[in-house]
């Protein structure tokens, strides 16, 4: 009697002991929890703002591109109004002077005609008097005469029409070359501006390749963290279960103590029925008592074994 209330005392502190050690080892568990959300915790907010960051530093990289480019066409579109102004200015100059200069021509042309007219007259004057005065010449001879004159005239004349045909052909080829250079010009326009719009939508493409690719950088980001909490999941649920077996293996050798201490009490128990009855079936019974009890437990351990691994699975 004796022994076995020493036996139930030890085995009374031995549960204390237990008991409070578990107590110490799920405050620890709770602690390390806690720890381990709070750093997971700041490691996502740190994650968070430098993405934001980077974010942020993309935008302003092409605000800032875009007022250069915006600067640029600015730039460009008063050069080229500031060159077509100072072109048409100089067309209107050189048209001007052309003009000019074909009114002075015509009005020198004009006098010289005129002058050779009254020459012309004076001399037809001079020509009357003389036939006046020479009536007595020949008349075939002064026939002749005429004639040689008459053709004469007609030659001048019809040299006089080339001329005028001449200048008004020359005149024509003047237009024609400064309609010419005005198309050329309008040309090269039209190709600037075709130009300046490819350019314009080439930055466009570029925005638009550049916005997808922060795009892009925030997808891998979001599923990379997405990936580091499931993880971090993944690792906690391992733990969970480390720490639920563990607790079931201090149980089971809590319960195999408790199993060694009964048979010991009921071993010598049976020793001591023997050395009164001298009845020594009752050991065998005993032994196949405590065979079929750990067959049972092994049981029921395998079975709980099983549906932890199923679950860690």
């Amino acid at each position: 009697n004796i022994k076995r209330i020493n036996m139930i005392k030890k085995e009374n502190e031995f549960n204390k002991k237990m008991t409070l050690f578990k107590q110490q080892e799920d405050k620890k568990n709770i602690q390390l929890a806690k720890e381990r959300d709070r750093n997971r915790l700041l490691v996502i907010e740190e994650n968070k703002k430098k993405t934001d960051e980077l974010i942020n530093l993309q935008l302003e990289k092409l605000e800032k591109s875009r007022q250069i480019m915006l600067e640029k066409e600015k730039f460009v579109t008063t050069q080229l109004e500031k060159k077509k102004l100072s072109k048409s200015e100089e067309l209107t100059k050189r048209r001007n002077e052309a003009a000019k200069r074909i009114f002075q021509a015509l009005k020198t042309h004009h006098d010289i005609q005129i002058n050779k007219k009254l020459q012309f007259d004076i001399k037809q004057k001079e020509l009357s008097d003389k036939i006046k005065e020479k009536e007595q010449f020949n008349e075939h001879q002064l026939a002749n005469q005429l004639v040689e004159k008459e053709k004469k005239e007609r030659n001048r004349i019809n040299r006089l029409i080339d001329s005028y045909k001449q200048r008004k052909q020359y005149r024509n080829t003047l237009s024609k070359r400064i309609q010419d250079k005005d198309e050329g010009f309008d040309r090269i326009q039209k190709e600037r501006d075709l130009k300046v719009s490819m350019l314009k939508f080439q930055t466009t493409l570029k925005m638009e390749d550049k916005i997808d690719n922060v795009e892009r950088i925030n997808r891998q980001k979001e599923y990379q963290r997405l990936q580091l909490l499931k993880h971090l999941e993944d690792n906690d649920l391992k733990y969970e279960n480390m720490l639920s077996e563990k607790e079931k293996m201090l149980q089971r050798h809590q319960d195999e103590l408790k199993e060694a201490l009964i048979r010991k009490h009921e071993i010598t128990n049976t020793m001591e029925l023997m050395r009164v009855t001298n009845d020594y079936t009752l050991l065998d019974k005993l032994f196949q008592q405590t065979m079929n009890n750990k067959t049972n437990n092994k049981k029921h351990y395998d079975d709980n074994d099983d549906d932890n691994h199923k679950i860690n699975n």
